[in-house]
This record gives structure tokens, sequence and C-alpha cells, in this order.
């Protein structure tokens, strides 16, 4: 019944206004079909995301008992007393800068709890510093390692100063926790 006045009320328009509508009935169809595959497509991502997330979970979980020895085995080789807290590793980033002669910002660790870990993770801002001083102060800091460890650089080349870099770096430490 709706559909026969529509026919009607279609009928009822000029040639030029019937092509009209229908061109654009007709791109308002095909962008609806666009839109409805573009979300079946993001769907779609979304399952595969799910099901490797379940598979790499399950592979954590069947593997459980091999994990926890390596784990045990790995921290019975760390030697407590050399990880650092937060303001032991602020104290010593420090002193590895001075000592390389780089001139930066340090900021306050901030501190990520773990089951037995306690991260902590301090940002460096740089500014004008020379490949050599980076390389230097990387040096210093491979020396406390595996306690103390660059967790992320990114550099690109100062615009005002040929030879000189900027970009920031995150330094990591980590203390053991002490069991309760």
């Amino acid at each position: 019944m709706k559909l026969d006045f529509l026919r009607k009320k279609f009928d009822q328009l000029k040639l030029r206004e019937r092509i009209l509508l229908t061109l654009f009935l007709s791109a308002a169809c095909v962008w609806w079909l666009f839109e409805v595959v573009a979300s079946l497509q993001q769907v779609s991502t979304r399952w595969t995301i799910a099901r490797l997330d379940l598979d790499g979970q399950s592979a954590w979980l069947e593997n459980e008992a091999s994990y926890d020895q390596r784990m045990l085995k790995a921290l019975e080789n760390l030697d407590s007393s050399r990880t650092y807290s937060g303001d032991q590793l602020l104290e010593i980033i420090d002193e590895i800068a001075r000592e390389v002669g780089l001139e930066t910002t340090i900021s306050r660790p901030t501190t990520r709890t773990g089951d037995v870990f306690i991260e902590h993770i301090i940002q460096i801002p740089l500014s004008r510093v020379s490949m050599r001083t980076l390389i230097d102060f990387e040096n210093e800091i491979k020396t406390h390692y595996p306690y103390l460890g660059i967790d992320y650089l990114l550099l690109e080349s100062e615009r005002a100063s040929s030879g000189l870099l900027k970009g920031d770096m995150r330094v990591t430490s980590f203390e053991l926790k002490k069991p309760s």
C-alpha cells in the first residue's frame, strides 16, 4: 500500500526529476554498501586480533610451568642488592649524565608495580646532544645491565646546529619486590 503511494508519486515526477532521484538514491545505496563492507572488515579484523590474543594466552597457559621455572632460575641469578629503587635510579642517571657531559633535565621516575618486580622509568628529553655523548651515555648504562637499560630512544637532527641531535630517551630499572 505504501509502495503504491510512492510509485504514484514517482510517476508524477518529470523525467529529469526521476533521473536525479534515481541517481541520488543509487549513490546513497552505494555509499551505504561501502559503509557496510568497511564495518564488516573492522569486525573481521577484531575477530582475528581476538583469536590471535586467545591463541597467545593459550600458549602462555600451556607453558606456565616452564615459564615459572625459567623465571625462578633467572631470579636466582639476580642480585637483589644491585636492583635500583626510583631514587637510586635518579641518582645514577644524574651521575652518568654529568660524567659524560649530557646536559638535560631528568624527570622524577614513574613506577609500575608487577608481581615480581617494581619497574622505575625516567624520561630524558634530549636537546643539542652530540652522537659521541649519547654513545658514552649508553656505554655507561650498559655497565649496569641487566638492572638498568635504555628502553626507548627517539632521535632526530637538530635543525639549528649541524651534527647535534634532539629527541627523547626512556631509561628503565627494576627492583625485586620483597616477598610478603
